[in-house]
């Protein structure tokens, strides 16, 4: 797929088209029973939440969208942040027909090369629980569970990130906190906003 062109999402593709190659990208999941948040958003919210000083690529086949990514530089206080400007990674999808091809990787490259540029050392996401395919891909390029989180109408999330430059934590530190983290929530809550305790 050397045709496929990542770039900077253009004034001519609509938030509409981001809508529609995401709801398109994540079928399968569906299928699967994983009904994830973002890919549902209406193109104004996705335009919304990226916001002004966020960043969406998008995977050009000639004038064809094929795929897209976002991040916005945000402040975090969790743990492995600990109050440092982070580039939290979303809203990321790839056609069905064009998948396989190294897009995905593409695109991931192409942000972390820009994130790079704006001397962030911290990039964030966070996926399914069930999202195995995504969840697999990022490991094999560096990417490490941290934290667990819940969306209580819906289901649970595996926070994953990636240092740019070396990681301060050791691999048992960032294993140890999202599992006893993943542990933590699943006591807590179940499926449905049903608050086990407190």
């Amino acid at each position: 797929m050397d045709k496929i062109v990542v770039m900077e999402k253009p004034d001519s593709v609509s938030w509409d088209v981001i809508h529609d190659v995401l709801w398109a990208a994540h079928a399968k999941n569906r299928e699967d029973g994983i009904h994830m948040k973002a890919p549902a958003l209406s193109g104004e919210k996705m335009k919304e939440l990226v916001g002004e000083q966020g960043r969406c690529l998008v995977a050009m086949d000639g004038d064809k969208v094929v795929g897209t990514s976002s991040y916005k530089i945000i402040t975090s206080n969790k743990w492995y942040a600990q109050g440092q400007a982070i580039a939290y990674w979303m809203l990321n999808g790839v056609l069905p027909e064009y998948q396989g091809n190294g897009i995905y990787s593409k695109l991931l490259r192409y942000s972390e090369e820009s994130i790079r540029q704006s001397h962030i050392n911290l990039i964030e996401m966070n996926t399914a629980e069930h999202n195995t395919t995504v969840q697999r891909a990022l490991r094999k390029k560096g990417w490490v569970y941290v934290d667990f989180i819940t969306f209580p109408t819906d289901h649970y999330s595996v926070v994953m990130v990636k240092w740019l430059n070396a990681c301060p934590f050791s691999r048992w530190k960032c294993w140890w906190m999202f599992t006893s983290n993943k542990w933590k929530e699943k006591i807590k809550y179940k499926p449905g906003r049903i608050k086990r305790f407190g």
